[in-house]
């Protein structure tokens, strides 16, 4: 059971640790441009969020749930890699040994400083624009009083937050590989990222973006480098126990074909 899944997952990690050994600067592109498809859905949804606030419409954050689906598409359809879903995918290459724990680390070290440069683009580019300041002040002032509740919240919640997050982008990581038509892949990764946006999950390669945005625009002291070094790195360790405990490890067991590997085992003896 789900063995064509477990398949698919395995031959996306060799992929992903051939293009690592291929070339570094084109992994790094891949990483870079994944993170910088999702900080173009968090300028969406935060745009759509301080446009309602400031109007008073308090059922903001649906709304914002609802057009998040945006990030991941572009991942599936137009190409990227995500540290989040690659904690999923890296973890059952490596259980089926056609990629080693080695190799897996070499992928999160680099997914992750790749991640993190296309937030930081994505975030100085939105900055720049000038789409949070000006007339549209208000924006940038919704932006950096979420940036400073994020950067603020305890360290056990935002693991949490993190590792319930990655449940729901892994999840829609495994549709996409389970399902055939795009449609259907589309339409479960909207609901997916409309859970964990509504739910008030956290998720560190959208964090890199966001958080960047709230350091660039006028802030105070809840604002800060350090604020968010303690969100990235508690989401960042939340997303990836997600990812692995309760999606790849669970789906991997079921996967086990117990019957072959004994037979395999008398073979050998």
């Amino acid at each position: 059971m789900y063995k064509r899944e477990i398949d698919n997952l395995t031959h996306s990690a060799e992929v992903k640790i051939g293009l690592f050994n291929q070339s570094i600067p084109k992994y790094l592109t891949s990483a870079f441009l994944g993170s910088f498809f999702v900080s173009l859905g968090i300028m969406l949804i935060y745009s759509i969020g301080g446009v309602m606030h400031h109007a008073g419409v308090e059922t903001y954050k649906v709304l914002m749930g609802a057009c998040f689906g945006v990030a991941l598409t572009l991942v599936f359809m137009c190409g990227g890699d995500l540290f989040t879903s690659n904690a999923m995918i890296m973890t059952v290459g490596s259980l089926e040994k056609k990629v080693t724990w080695l190799d897996a680390l070499k992928i999160w070290v680099t997914v992750w400083v790749g991640n993190l440069i296309g937030g930081v683009v994505g975030a100085f580019l939105y900055v720049q624009a000038g789409l949070a300041s000006g007339k549209s002040e208000y924006i940038g002032e919704f932006i950096v009083s979420n940036v400073a509740t994020k950067m603020n919240t305890p360290g056990m919640e935002l693991f949490v937050r993190g590792l319930l997050c990655n449940v729901l982008v892994c999840l829609a990581t495994w549709c996409a590989y389970k399902l055939k038509e795009e449609t259907a892949k589309i339409l479960m990764i909207w609901w997916c990222l409309f859970t964990f946006i509504t739910a008030g999950f956290e998720h560190s390669v959208a964090n890199m973006g966001f958080l960047t945005m709230g350091l660039l625009l006028p802030h105070g002291a809840d604002v800060s480098i350090m604020g968010f070094i303690h969100n990235i790195g508690w989401v960042s360790l939340g997303n990836f126990v997600g990812g692995i405990v309760f999606v790849g490890l669970p789906y991997y067991f079921i996967s086990m074909d117990k019957t072959k590997k004994s037979i395999s085992d008398k073979s050998a003896a």
